[in-house]
């Protein structure tokens, strides 16, 4: 009895598991970003629609969101381990292509999953605290941003790394 017992217990354990993992992984790729309302910066307290874009998103676990006013303060929110846990979804506005680094509308802009988006580094804007970043949505677009402002194209994981 005990020799069938054992096994087929381990093998409701495993299917418990195997199941919640599987409910986790589609809650998470259920999550999609939420445009700002009244929100302030995670790592400033700034107004975050206050502030021209791009501006970052951090989703975790039990659905609570951390809003944040430029790239630089998602980066750097990023380095801190939270308490609630490894981000579910971290999402980056992106830029139009043709932004002009000068534009600093404040207005919302199409929200992408962050390792899916472009970032332009090493550009000169002001008004903007922090390392300045601009974000596409396309490669062949933040290159072309790249080349006007004398940036650099990276992506998000190398972005994250370089800090």
């Amino acid at each position: 009895m005990k020799k069938i017992l054992i096994p087929s217990l381990l093998a409701m354990v495993a299917l418990v598991a195997c199941n919640r993992e599987k409910l986790e992984s589609t809650q998470e790729a259920a999550v999609v970003a939420n445009n700002v309302e009244t929100e302030t910066c995670s790592a400033c307290g700034m107004v975050v629609r206050e502030q021209p874009a791009p501006r970052g998103q951090v989703v975790f676990r039990d659905g609570s969101r951390e809003f944040l006013c430029a790239i630089d303060d998602l980066v750097r929110f990023l380095e801190v381990p939270s308490p609630k846990g490894k981000p579910v979804k971290i999402f980056a506005e992106v830029m139009a292509d043709g932004h002009d680094i000068a534009d600093m509308d404040a207005s919302t802009k199409p929200w992408l999953e962050a390792d899916k988006v472009f970032f332009v580094t090493g550009i000169e804007r002001g008004g903007v605290m922090g390392a300045p970043a601009l974000t596409y949505q396309t490669k062949e677009a933040a290159q072309k941003a790249a080349e006007k402002f004398n940036g650099k194209v990276v992506t998000f994981k190398q972005l994250t790394q370089n800090k």
